[in-house]
């Protein structure tokens, strides 16, 4: 009895979020941050805490609850790109040299100065087909045949090989 009301609110859950936003790196940032203020407000019992934990907590339900996404989306790019300057400046020159990778160059298959890396075997490109199955594709190059990793968005997109520089329209 117990376990069919749980699998029925379970289910009345499921579709009540559907086509909402949800949790994402952000909201987990801000879950941290009405923790730190809740300690803080327990702490020094200043009101001005409890204020600041009840906002975030309000935005914290508002972008889990909100319906549009694509916003979402980009407010916790935005997010990720302060944390990644942030990481950066804290590192203190460790991983300066390292540059942000274009989604459709993976740095397995060729190494850094554009020739074809013979070192990455046939089976790690199997291992990496297995495990990028759901959010890549793997495409191989018409000018010289260099297996690429490209998101799996749909639709026509112009591709640039990065080893051989040349142009190419995929359809996935």
């Amino acid at each position: 009895m117990l376990m069919r009301m749980l699998r029925r609110m379970k289910g009345a859950f499921i579709s009540f979020m559907q086509g909402r936003y949800g949790i994402d790196n952000l909201c987990n940032f801000l879950m941290v941050l009405f923790f730190v203020f809740w300690l803080l407000m327990i702490f020094t019992r200043h009101l001005i805490f409890a204020l600041f934990e009840l906002a975030v907590l309000v935005y914290m339900w508002f972008r889990m609850l909100s319906r549009n996404i694509e916003k979402r989306r980009r407010e916790n790019m935005r997010y990720l790109s302060i944390k990644a300057k942030l990481k950066s400046f804290f590192t203190f020159g460790k991983n300066k040299e390292k540059k942000v990778k274009n989604n459709y160059q993976d740095n397995k298959y060729y190494n850094n100065d554009n020739k074809y890396n013979k070192s990455a075997s046939s089976s790690t490109l199997k291992q990496d087909k297995k495990r990028y199955r759901k959010t890549h594709v793997f495409i191989k190059c018409p000018e010289c045949k260099n297996n690429l990793r490209l998101p799996k968005v749909k639709g026509k997109h112009t591709v640039r090989c990065p080893v051989c520089n040349a142009s190419f329209f995929v359809k996935i």
